[in-house]
């Protein structure tokens, strides 16, 4: 038997949104960047960079041009990215210059579905949570599924200290459990408005089945008595909701698990766009099950879905939660059907997320996420691994596809593929340095790469111990 398993942990939000909040581990802040000897930065007048990388791998993320020799930073941006030759032209007297020792640098990773505004329960809480996001290498997080006390809470964050990370919001339009909110809340926001500087709300997020409130809505019978799951609207009612939510303008967000939700989704967000474009880049957060004769309309329908890595595998080992479903073994290869989607629906915008942090969800490092979706193991919170089961395995997908789709393709889900999600001139300098190429190591061994240092709009936010010489001030 394959087993999921979803705590009840995450019950159903009141109306305002006030929900139980259970405590998260209190990581030490990660470290700051250290002043450096050298350059006092360019002059930003003369286009001179304050900082070149070189003499390591860098992964663009960019298909004009997939590796380059080194990259120059002025201020927030990229300045110039390319050959040594190219990007020494723009050195100037007060130019850094830093040697990547073989290291490998890449984007900053694009998360587009957290949680940790919602379970934080103090300021230090929340400050703890964004520094453990950084250590991981994420640049940019989304809060998904907002009510106004939770928006008023981020604010209050980049009041009282300043965010570090990008964030992203979608505004709830009912509770985990399927209780609705006055659609009031989520039009008082316009979407795409940025809130702060860091803050910028994107959309609506609808539940359409269960999860972690009841059970995901499946087309079989699950056995112990669940039946076929919670699906929490008929069809007409999911197709006005999307009509409408569309019809707004905001772009819709869809926790679906189940394949009977999925597939209500897909039908909803077709029949929204009439036959046009999907413009909004409407999307489906999950996609636990699906049947093969579905993956294709993803391409087709040209929704977004967004998937996570480092899930699941271990949770089939954990009966001991509150809450589990099971899913027959002939239904097995439904599940986490990533590769069969991408096959199915070549091109598709597929985006990552991290769903941290929700308990069952134990892996913020992008890392053990990119390790997750190459091998579909998952190291355990004790360390030991938790090997997945050939149906599992054959959902894998190659280091350079999984890569895509937490850089660009998570970008292109927030709307935000030209600004960050690959390192090309003119975009923010957010990127990381790695211990080591994850397209080169054997896939056993991307669970052990580390990240050395994180960046947001040219600043170090997390410099790994050891490391200072990476990581401009």
């Amino acid at each position: 038997m394959s087993v999921f398993t979803h705590q009840t942990t995450l019950r159903a939000f009141s109306l305002m949104g006030a929900i139980a909040l259970l405590s998260s581990c209190n990581m030490p802040e990660a470290p700051r960047a250290v002043e450096q000897p050298g350059g006092t930065g360019a002059d930003p007048a003369a286009g001179t960079a304050d900082v070149i990388y070189s003499n390591g791998t860098i992964l663009t993320m960019d298909p004009a041009r997939p590796t380059a020799d080194a990259l120059a930073i002025l201020d927030h941006e990229v300045l110039a990215v390319g050959t040594f030759d190219e990007v020494s032209s723009t050195r100037g007297e007060g130019t850094r210059m830093i040697d990547l020792s073989g290291r490998t640098m890449m984007p900053g990773f694009v998360d587009t579905h957290s949680h940790i505004a919602l379970w934080a329960q103090s300021d230090e809480d929340f400050f703890n949570m964004q520094a453990d996001m950084l250590r991981g290498g994420v640049t940019t997080t989304t809060e998904m599924g907002v009510t106004p006390e939770i928006l008023d809470k981020l604010i209050h964050y980049e009041t009282v200290r300043g965010l570090r990370l990008r964030f992203n919001t979608y505004l709830l339009y009912n509770t985990n459990c399927g209780e609705p909110f006055d659609p009031e809340w989520y039009k008082s926001r316009p979407p795409r408005e940025d809130v702060t500087a860091h803050i910028r709300n994107q959309g609506v997020k609808v539940f359409t089945d269960g999860g972690s409130c009841n059970a995901p809505a499946v087309s079989f019978e699950y056995p112990g008595g669940y039946g076929q799951g919670d699906l929490y609207m008929t069809q007409e009612e999911m197709n006005q909701v999307a009509a409408q939510i569309d019809a707004d303008g905001y772009q819709l967000a869809v926790h679906a698990l189940g394949d009977r939700a999925i597939e209500q989704v897909m039908n909803a967000i077709e029949a929204a766009l009439a036959g046009g474009p999907n413009t909004l880049r409407h999307r489906i957060e999950h996609n636990g099950v699906v049947r093969p004769d579905m993956a294709a309309r993803y391409g087709q329908i040209d929704i977004v879905p967004v998937i996570s890595g480092a899930y699941s595998t271990c949770l089939r080992f954990n009966p001991g939660t509150t809450m589990r479903y099971i899913v027959p073994d002939e239904f097995g290869t439904y599940e986490w059907a990533y590769r069969s989607i991408l096959d199915a629906s070549p091109g598709v915008h597929a985006a990552w997320h991290v769903d941290w942090p929700v308990p069952v969800v134990q892996h913020f490092d992008a890392m053990q996420n990119l390790y997750g979706f190459v091998t579909r193991n998952e190291v355990a919170e004790d360390g030991h691994l938790c090997e997945a089961p050939d149906f599992l395995k054959a959902g894998a997908l190659t280091a350079g596809e999984a890569l895509q789709i937490m850089t660009m393709g998570s970008a292109y889900a927030l709307f935000r593929e030209d600004e960050i999600g690959s390192l090309e001139t003119g975009k923010l300098a957010d990127l990381v340095i790695l211990s080591d190429n994850p397209l080169q190591v054997p896939a056993e061994s991307i669970k052990d790469i580390h990240v050395v240092m994180t960046m947001i709009d040219g600043n170090a936010e997390y410099c790994a111990e050891g490391s200072e010489r990476f990581c401009p001030p």
